[in-house]
């Protein structure tokens, strides 16, 4: 079963969308692994990440929830080997839209169960608020990645969002739901934010990754050409992170199978 990661922070300016773009890029192309990344921010800037042009763009994720009877394949686009998008454009009303739908905030959830055998991992890029299609992304995900920027409000709304993160818990009895938190936009030259990762890390605690994202200029002329990192520059810092925190999060996810076997051999013992 694919596991669904949602890259999370009702703050804008944190770099969910480039954690998102990166990470799918490089799961699916270095580790191949099969990747389905999904927009939910109406900004639609993922697409623009992965080189498709948001004009063209009909099928979007808005459109997918809407849809009582979707054919995901017609809202699915091959974008590389591996890899697959279904993109989001701004249209009028739509937080209107989706808030008077029955079941709202299980719409995402029950689109993307068909889906979860056929990829190893779904990343969903969130809007910058807690609204409809970001609580939708919580409650279909497996994991929240907390993507958080070294700024001078890092920590502003962060006690909002573990709150309602604990509500989805106990509403939708999301009890192995994993919360994780990523320092994004850190430059170590900076004492502000070397200050702010040590409030974060003190914040979050146990929920910390250890793989911090260093702020790169090379990773922002890569999303402004519809490229991920890889493609762009791979000599870049920007690179070497996200290949670290990929694979930072395959280890984890190896150690966990591993010990859930081991559990089950000892149970059948």
């Amino acid at each position: 079963m694919g596991r669904v990661i949602s890259c999370c922070n009702a703050k804008g300016g944190t770099g969910k969308t480039t954690v998102a773009l990166n990470l799918a890029s490089i799961f699916a192309s270095h580790f191949r692994k099969k990747v389905l990344a999904i927009d939910l921010d109406p900004q639609g800037n993922l697409a623009v990440g992965l080189g498709v042009d948001p004009r063209e763009i009909r099928k979007t994720t808005f459109r997918l929830l809407m849809d009582d009877a979707p054919d995901m394949d017609q809202y699915i686009q091959k974008i590389k080997p591996n890899l697959d998008l279904i993109p989001n454009a701004l249209e009028p009303n739509m937080e209107a839209m989706l808030s008077s739908r029955r079941n709202r905030e299980r719409l995402l959830e029950s689109r993307l169960q068909p889906l979860k055998d056929r990829y190893d991992f779904i990343i969903l890029d969130t809007p910058p608020a807690l609204e409809t299609s970001t609580i939708n992304a919580m409650v279909a995900s497996d994991e929240i990645l907390i993507v958080i920027d070294c700024g001078y409000y890092a920590l502003y709304g962060l006690n909002q969002l573990m709150e309602t993160l604990s509500e989805v818990q106990r509403e939708f009895q999301k009890y192995d739901l994993v919360i994780r938190a990523l320092v994004n936009l850190f430059d170590q030259r900076q004492k502000m934010d070397r200050e702010v990762r040590e409030e974060v890390e003190r914040f979050f605690e146990s929920l910390m990754l250890e793989t911090v994202i260093h702020k790169n200029v090379k990773l922002t002329e890569a999303a402004s050409s519809g490229k991920p990192i890889l493609e762009y520059d791979k000599k870049s810092s920007g690179y070497f992170d996200f290949t670290r925190l990929s694979k930072e999060l395959l280890d984890i996810y190896d150690r966990k199978r591993k010990a859930e076997k081991e559990g089950t051999a000892s149970r059948a013992r």
